[in-house]
This record gives structure tokens, sequence and C-alpha cells, in this order.
């Protein structure tokens, strides 16, 4: 019948209008998919050509940043990950504040660069380690464990008041432990203390304190091992930046 004849007509014209329709369809597809491309490559190639120029002074904060905050936490870079991987993370950001701390014209770019190549630069030379560079961290270990000691026992000391050992707390980091160096008088060896010329007489009175208190709870074995310390020379170390709560460990001239 005609009607019959028209629906076939229709549904044969749907299906004709369908597949034209899906052809189209994947036809711009391509087309954008191509578009997506060449857009990637381009970037890809803009940041190739892109080259970061590291100002030396960047690179000297990033260094000295790196190795104030390795010291003050007794922390460093796991090598074996990259500079951005998680167990290095933190580290890596509180280089990076403290490298902004002291120019804030780094950018973003530059200091991933930066920080990058000094990484680089410490795994490369971490395997070549020379006799001064194993001196010098054997020196800053030893303020480090002073340091501990000190808060140790200060977190042990309830006869204090609460204010003064808060206060007495605050300056227990590294910059206020005075050195000390191997020595030997030829008959035994012992540790050579450089008193902080800069340092309060408030401030030692309160580390000496400490250092008596931490051996009067030594067991005799203990006290045994302890090596001699003998009083040397005024170190040379300048005194720190500190906040005003903590201006009264510097001496005042």
């Amino acid at each position: 019948s005609v009607d019959w004849f028209k629906c076939l007509f229709l549904i044969v014209a749907f299906c004709l209008d369908h597949d034209d329709l899906i052809q189209r369809m994947l036809k711009n597809q391509k087309m954008l998919l191509e578009r997506i491309e060449k857009l990637e490559s381009k970037s890809r190639n803009e940041k190739k050509s892109k080259k970061i120029t590291v100002r030396r002074t960047t690179s000297n904060y990033i260094k000295n940043s790196y190795k104030k905050v390795a010291e003050k936490h007794n922390k460093h870079w796991d090598f074996d990950q990259s500079v951005f991987a998680d167990c290095n993370h933190e580290l890596t950001q509180k280089v990076k504040l403290n490298a902004l701390a002291l120019d804030k014209t780094i950018t973003q770019d530059e200091f991933q660069v930066g920080v990058q190549t000094y990484f680089h630069s410490i795994k490369y030379y971490s395997g070549k380690k020379t006799d001064t560079y194993l001196c010098e961290k054997k020196y800053n270990q030893r303020k480090v464990t002073k340091r501990d000691k000190r808060r140790a026992t200060l977190s042990g000391c309830n006869s204090l008041e609460p204010n003064l050992k808060a206060k007495i707390r605050k300056v227990l980091e590294v910059e206020f432990m005075s050195s000390e160096e191997d020595k030997s008088d030829g008959e035994v060896d012992h540790f050579e203390t450089r008193p902080l010329r800069w340092r309060s007489l408030e401030c030692d009175r309160h580390f000496e304190m400490l250092d008596k208190t931490a051996i009067r709870k030594m067991s005799s074995k203990a006290r045994r091992q302890t090596v001699i310390r003998k009083m040397g020379p005024y170190s040379s170390r300048p005194a720190p930046q500190c906040t005003e709560q903590n201006s009264w460990a510097i001496r005042q001239k």
C-alpha cells in the first residue's frame, strides 16, 4: 500500500541522514584531535625553547638556605628520589620559603631550575666527600647533639617556672650552641669548646645550669665515658638575627 511505501521511504531517509551525521561527527572529532595535538606540540616546543636563567645570587640563596634548614632540622634530601618527590617535599618547601625571604624577586620557574641544579650538584659530589666536608659535618652534628640534649634536660626541669622554661626553649637553637673541635694535648683526646663572645651572660648561666643538671642525672658509667671538654679561644661566628623576644640572649654592646 501507499502508506507502507511512505513508511519505508522515511526509514531509509532517516538511516541515510543518521549515517551522514555520524560521518560528520567523526570528521569533526578528527579535526578537533588534530587541533589539540598541534596546540600540545606548540606548548612542548615553547617549553623547550624557553630557557630559564638562574641568577648567581639566587643560586647562593638556595645553597645557603638548604644548609641552614638542613642543619636546623638535622634532615637532608633523599638523593635516591627527585628533589620534588614526596619524601623531599617538606624540606624543599622550607628551602624555598627561606630563599624567598632573602629575595622576593625569585620566580617559581627560577627557583625550580635553581634548586634542581643544586640538588643534582650535591648528589654528584656526595660520593666524593673530602676530609674537610666530613670534618664540617661532624662539627655541625655536635652542635645539633648539644641542642637536643639541652632541650631534653629543660623538659625535665620541673622546678623552673613555666615562663622561664618557655623563654629558654626559644633560644635552644643550633645558632646559639657553641662549637666543639677534636683536640689532643699529647696525653688525652678532648673537645675544645669555642665560646660565643656575643652570647649574653644570662644565656650562658641558663645553658650551664642545663649542662650541670644533665651531668648530675647521668649514671656513673655514662660520666666516665663523657669526653673531656676544655675552653678554647672565642669563636669568630657572628651573632644570629633574632626576634625582640630572644634579644636577651645577645650581649648588649
